[in-house]
């Protein structure tokens, strides 16, 4: 039944797009740019609109079976006779390929920001203004982070009624099979070659860094790397290899006195499917991809000059857009368009007779772009006012000496993006959009290297989220525009030269397709995300129970301060948890001190410690209480019943199974009398 259900939806999915690529084609000129534009403008446009009035189920409702029945109409009359078959199965394809991954790998553990992902989505799945109710703090708003795909994510639960854990692992396979959809049809319009748009979209789907081929020789020699750990061993230190990572591969332990180095983290598209993460880095990469793609049209010359208006107004409006999708991406963006802005008006300056007119006169262009950009920041208002406001407080700062990316693993990293740029530089044109692919790359890993944003990390991690977001852009944004105009150039030393360059990074295929293969059969398959916590069955009923219960504040055990299972089974069960996570609750709210109090006062409940635990109860509005098998072990076979002789009075304990001696379930608050 999972199956077919999977099937239905990816089948509605795929009529919708019908409909978004038609109005893409009309509004700006091709019709996967255009709907890949259009559909991030409408979730931007719904996220802005609803800090106003919040948007009635039945309206999403009814606007999403109206877009299913236009698409309808317009296969059987537009798209009748265009729509070729072999092009539809290419671009299922490009989606196939990211499900297989969510297919193989769809648990959300609490590893790396997996379980953060689902929390952020589940702020978004009721009807209702926003912002809402911080789920991991109530009664706080969430009023932090950006929020625009995890809004957008939101809307799949409830215009398409998927559970949270669907909306993570369907949502992701939806933005990155549209990014490498995207990689594809751009390459394949430019180059005009099928075999030149698989290089350059295998590079970034399949590939690693340039350190990859040095790192398959050095760990599959290395005396110390056990046979079982050498896919994580590799895919780690080609991702991190100019930081700590690239040290791993050494046979001697390093000196006791050795300085610790940086944490670089390089974390390109391809590493994304194997991550398995649901963060903004997706659609941030996305807004990265169409920057590139709505330049390759702006410069085509079967664009009119209305469509290229409206390409430059888009070309304003998504450097905005990143500060609600992914604000650490918005200084690389707004960069990107800035310069691109410079690069058309200086190329129409001492420009001869014989060449050919910029594709807008530059005051055109720059307007154009400033009115997309001042529209988005319209829209963003009530974001940059309430939910992004935190994070713009972050100040950029100057790398100093000892930070600066070590030069021999850095070289031996990004050896491919620096030679693409080389290449652009002495094979295209000096006025061409490839020379300015370059420059920008260039000028891109410089800013990188001069400075970062200071998030209080310390020590060698003092970079290392502001590496975390840039390089990954970087490197896989340069690779698609360079890689693009390169083969676009037609010459077949041109196409010689790039695949030296792009087929070494394909070395790391081939510890994906391990890793891949390493998927468990029981696990395979449950899209909803829940499967390490639900195949104990106490823990399943548990999580049913919740879902079907009234609202309610639920309260666990903190099982430590990050990355545990603490909040995870509410998160499932739909219902905001007391306190989630304690370290990244006081890191987003600046060292709240509500935090340790809540941490505090939970732990003395479980320890049957806290006096008044009734009355505390009470005050905190707490529904639900969960047992879980991990407070057996903590607080012993009796821990349960002490506390059922303390709250008894105003809660039921449910029963929902045994770890050994010790009940696991819930208590449930009984109604007033």
């Amino acid at each position: 039944m999972a199956t077919l259900f999977l099937i239905s939806i990816l089948l509605a999915a795929g009529v919708a797009v019908v409909a978004a690529c038609h109005w893409g084609e009309r509004v700006f000129g091709d019709r996967v740019l255009g709907a890949v534009l259009l559909a991030i403008f409408a979730a931007m446009l719904g996220l802005g609109l609803e800090h106003y009035i919040a948007i009635p189920q039945p309206l999403l409702f009814a606007a999403a079976i109206a877009l299913g029945g236009y698409s309808v109409w317009l296969l059987k009359t537009a798209y009748a006779s265009t729509l070729r078959p072999g092009a539809v199965l290419v671009a299922a394809a490009f989606f196939l390929y990211p499900l297989a991954w969510r297919w193989a790998f769809p648990s959300i553990s609490p590893t790396s920001e997996r379980v953060t992902d689902l929390f952020f989505i589940t702020h978004f799945i009721d009807s209702g203004r926003l912002p809402g109710i911080d789920r991991w703090l109530p009664p706080f708003a969430f009023d932090f982070y950006y929020p625009l795909q995890y809004y957008w994510a939101g809307l799949l639960v409830r215009v398409l009624k998927f559970s949270p854990g669907y909306a993570y692992n369907l949502g992701a396979v939806i933005l990155m099979g549209a990014a490498a959809y995207l990689i594809w049809h751009v390459a394949r319009t430019q180059s005009g070659g099928r075999a030149r748009a698989a290089l350059i979209t295998a590079a970034l789907i399949l590939g690693g860094s340039g350190a990859a081929p040095y790192i398959a020789v050095k760990i599959t020699s290395h005396p110390h790397i056990d046979a079982g750990q050498i896919t994580l061993r590799a895919v780690t230190a080609d991702a991190r290899f100019s930081g700590g990572g690239g040290t791993g591969l050494q046979t001697q332990a390093p000196a006791a006195n050795a300085p610790i180095p940086p944490e670089l983290p390089l974390e390109p598209f391809a590493y994304q499917f194997y991550l398995g993460d649901f963060h903004p880095t997706l659609l941030g990469l996305l807004i990265g991809f169409a920057l590139i793609a709505a330049m390759f049209a702006f410069e085509s010359t079967a664009t009119s000059p209305t469509l290229r208006k409206r390409l430059a107004l888009a070309l304003g409006a998504l450097p905005v857009i990143c500060i609600s999708a992914n604000t650490w991406i918005f200084p690389l963006a707004a960069l990107t368009v800035a310069f691109w802005c410079g690069w058309n008006l200086l190329r129409g300056i001492g420009r001869s007779s014989d060449m050919p007119p910029p594709p807008l006169p530059g005051p055109t262009l720059i307007t154009h772009v400033a009115i997309g950009g001042a529209a988005a920041l319209v829209v963003s208002l009530p974001i940059l006012m309430g939910l992004a406001s935190r994070q713009l407080a972050t100040p950029m700062l100057w790398v100093s000496g000892k930070l600066h990316s070590p030069l021999v693993p850095w070289l031996l990293q990004w050896w491919p993006i620096v030679g693409l740029a080389i290449l652009a530089l002495v094979l295209l044109p000096r006025r061409s959009l490839g020379v300015f692919l370059a420059l920008n790359t260039l000028l891109l890993l410089a800013f990188s290297e001069l400075a970062y944003i200071n998030d209080l990390s310390i020590n060698q991690y003092e970079r290392t989220n502001s590496v975390l977001k840039w390089w990954g852009w970087i490197w896989s944004v340069s690779m698609f525009g360079l890689g693009t105009a390169l083969l676009a150039d037609r010459r077949k030393l041109t196409l010689a030269l790039v695949a030296v360059l792009l087929a070494p990074t394909l070395t790391s295929s081939y510890w994906y397709a391990r890793h891949w293969l390493s998927f468990q059969p029981a696990e395979a398959g449950q899209l909803n995300g829940m499967y390490l916590y639900t195949r104990d069955q106490a823990q399943r009923e548990i999580v049913q129970y919740l879902q079907s219960a009234p609202p309610g504040i639920a309260l666990e055990s903190i099982a430590g301060n990050a990355y545990t299972d603490t909040g995870v089974l509410t998160l499932f069960g739909n219902k905001p948890s007391y306190l989630g996570w304690p370290d990244h609750e006081y890191t987003w709210r600046g060292g709240l001190g509500e935090v340790a109090s809540r941490v505090d006062q939970t732990g003395k409940l479980y320890k049957r410690q806290l006096p008044d635990a009734l009355e505390w109860l009470t005050s905190q509005k707490i529904e639900y209480i969960l047992w879980l098998a991990r407070d057996c072990r903590t607080y012993g076979d009796k821990g349960a019943w002490e506390l059922n002789d303390q709250i008894r009075r105003q809660y039921r304990f449910r029963i929902n199974g045994w770890y050994g001696q010790c009940p696991v379930g819930v208590w449930t608050r009984l109604p007033a009398p």
